[in-house]
């Protein structure tokens, strides 16, 4: 399945996922990321013909990080606001700590955790 949807494609694969489980097409899904590298592709499309940008950018909705703040805003919705923080707080953490162990991170031997 290719998707075109910015920074926040990772979030749709997520939902077809879960759907495909809930509805019995599947027991296991598997959600992986590729890209093209050297794609031609600039940011609005190969030829500009997209129809996305026209439609966000004068409203100021471009990039990553729009994208996964409107995902973030959603699930604070459904599960709370303190839900969320402490839930958001445990993956980067987690994540953070996974990467220590690469013996050349950045942060390998500093201590992390969420307050």
């Amino acid at each position: 399945m290719v998707t075109s949807v910015g920074g926040s494609s990772f979030i749709i694969h997520i939902a077809h996922a879960i759907a495909a489980i809930r509805a019995g097409y599947c027991e296991v899904a598997l959600v992986t990321h590729g890209e093209a590298g050297r794609s031609a592709r600039n940011r609005a499309g190969a030829n500009g013909s997209e129809p996305g940008p026209q439609f966000e950018v004068p409203y100021g909705i471009i990039g990553p990080p729009i994208s996964y703040s409107m995902a973030c805003r959603r699930y604070m919705e459904l599960y709370g606001e303190d839900k969320t923080r402490q839930a958001l707080a445990e993956i980067a953490v987690s994540t953070r700590k996974w990467a220590q162990l690469n013996p050349k991170a950045y942060m390998k031997d500093q201590p992390m955790s969420f307050r």
